[in-house]
């Protein structure tokens, strides 16, 4: 939301799931953003997603998914995503040695005690996934924070 605030232009389907979808509605609409964002409901991990997609924003996303939840995940939005089409993860993500970022390195110790699956994963696994998936040019950012910001592309 905070993308298209600034770029007007732009048109924002938010994929929930069920529980979560009338919140998200109601922050849509609360922001005055009704006539340009849409929320539907599904599961991104046991798809199948529907559409068209030119972008995908995946925010704090895979830190509650098990490593097999989160190839599925990409490998269904990867079937939505047009030729060309950009992945945008923005979120926890360790360095390979898995002692950086700090910040990154104090939220898996809560999250691996918090969920069965969930944890932060490291740039390695980040980029298997996206390979496998079908993703290419990866790349990742880390952000001022701890928080990272990979991207990749569906070839045109």
């Amino acid at each position: 939301m905070a993308v298209s605030a600034v770029c007007p232009e732009l048109r924002v389907t938010v994929l929930e799931i069920p529980s979560v979808a009338p919140i998200t509605q109601r922050f849509i609409e609360e922001e005055g953003m009704a006539e340009r964002a849409e929320v539907i409901t599904g599961d991104a991990v046991r798809g199948p997603l529907t559409g068209a997609y030119d972008v995908a924003v995946l925010r704090a996303f895979f830190q509650v998914l098990s490593p097999e939840a989160a190839t599925e995940a990409l490998h269904n939005l990867f079937q939505v995503l047009e030729p060309g089409g950009l992945v945008v993860i923005l979120g926890q993500v360790l360095d390979d040695s898995c002692l950086s970022p700090p910040a990154t390195v104090a939220f898996n110790l809560v999250f691996i005690n918090i969920y069965d699956d969930g944890r932060a994963y490291t740039e390695q696994e980040y980029r298997r996934w996206l390979t496998q998936a079908g993703f290419t040019g990866i790349e990742r950012v880390v952000l001022s924070g701890g928080e990272s910001l990979v991207t990749a592309r569906k070839p045109a």
